[in-house]
């Protein structure tokens, strides 16, 4: 049985004194219980429509292909299979948010992307990592303890620490930061309910 350490993602916050801009600013991973690396932990969205209990892991996440450019991937974090028994998982690396993926034919490589106010989390991926982007660095975890549970908590975060949002296009439920109106048609604003983005880190423990 593996065992699992409870956190909750935001984005990494920046100054008051700055202007929002719309755009995620870098990673300001400073401050006691910071960090801007992990390894090999799932990713899980909590509902905050319904009663929050923080010691629920939530309802895991995975990325979803939804276009292709030559050979590089473009994907979008959606829910996945409950019934699944194997989950993708995620590696924070210096503020970057990584997805793992697995193909038995070549070594895969991924970046995440940039996220203006109001659209999807994105990421892309290719084999050997050829044509991609660099990575955004905008990531940073925030770890706290609840007193009560004894569960780590962590925050990735931008400008507020409670920004995301499930929302749906009438064929995926996707992962959107700063949900809006103005989305451009991505998305039905109206389906848009908010989230706690936690990580579920597997430590391996029987």
């Amino acid at each position: 049985m593996l065992a699992f350490t409870f956190l909750s993602l935001a984005f990494a916050t920046v100054s008051l004194a700055m202007p929002m801009t719309g755009k995620r600013q870098q990673s300001r991973c400073i401050g006691g219980g910071s960090f801007a690396n992990d390894s090999n932990f799932l990713l899980t969205a909590l509902n905050y429509t319904t009663p929050v209990n923080y010691t629920d892991p939530g309802a895991v996440l995975q990325t979803v292909e939804t276009e292709r450019d030559g050979n590089v991937y473009h994907t979008l974090l959606e829910y996945a299979d409950p019934a699944s028994t194997s989950f993708q998982t995620f590696s924070l690396k210096n503020g970057t948010l990584i997805p793992f993926f697995e193909d038995p034919t070549a070594p895969i490589g991924a970046v995440d992307l940039d996220v203006p106010s109001g659209q999807p989390l994105s990421f892309e991926y290719s084999a050997y990592g050829t044509g991609l982007p660099a990575a955004a660095d905008i990531y940073c975890g925030q770890a706290d303890t609840d007193p009560e549970g004894g569960y780590l908590y962590s925050a990735l975060l931008i400008y507020d620490n409670n920004a995301f949002s499930m929302c749906s296009n009438g064929t995926r439920t996707v992962v959107v930061w700063q949900a809006s109106a103005d989305n451009g048609g991505v998305y039905d604003y109206a389906s848009c309910y908010p989230v706690r983005l936690q990580v579920m880190a597997v430590d391996g423990s029987p």
